[in-house]
């Protein structure tokens, strides 16, 4: 999984970290939440590299302001592994990070 900041925009960042933390594994899977930035960043590699692509949408119109956090808790039950792309501040992204150590999963966090 990668996860995301929508005013990230260095596709060749993301790239690079991937690359490095993905290396010859050929069992990748990329989980988007399809929000702009790195998770659309994530969705053009998957695409570049052939590897499969999991998308995670948050329903606004049914859950309003939760919907972000509900579509988070989603992938974090479903990733064993994420690449996450912060600045620092987003509080969505921030709660991706606090569930990562919930649920044992192995992450990096890439500071923009």
């Amino acid at each position: 999984m990668q996860q995301h900041r929508r005013d990230f925009t260095d596709y060749n960042l993301l790239k690079e970290k991937l690359d490095f933390y993905i290396g010859k594994h050929s069992d990748i899977e990329i989980i988007s939440g399809t929000a702009r930035g790195a998770d659309r960043l994530g969705e053009r590699y998957a695409e570049e590299k052939g590897l499969t692509l999991t998308r995670f949408s948050a329903d606004w119109k049914k859950y309003g302001k939760r919907a972000g956090y509900l579509r988070n808790e989603e992938m974090a039950q479903y990733a064993t592994h994420a690449v996450i792309f912060w600045d620092g501040k987003s509080k969505g992204t921030a709660h991706m990070i606090e569930l990562c150590k919930t649920y044992g999963i192995n992450y990096r966090v890439i500071k923009f």
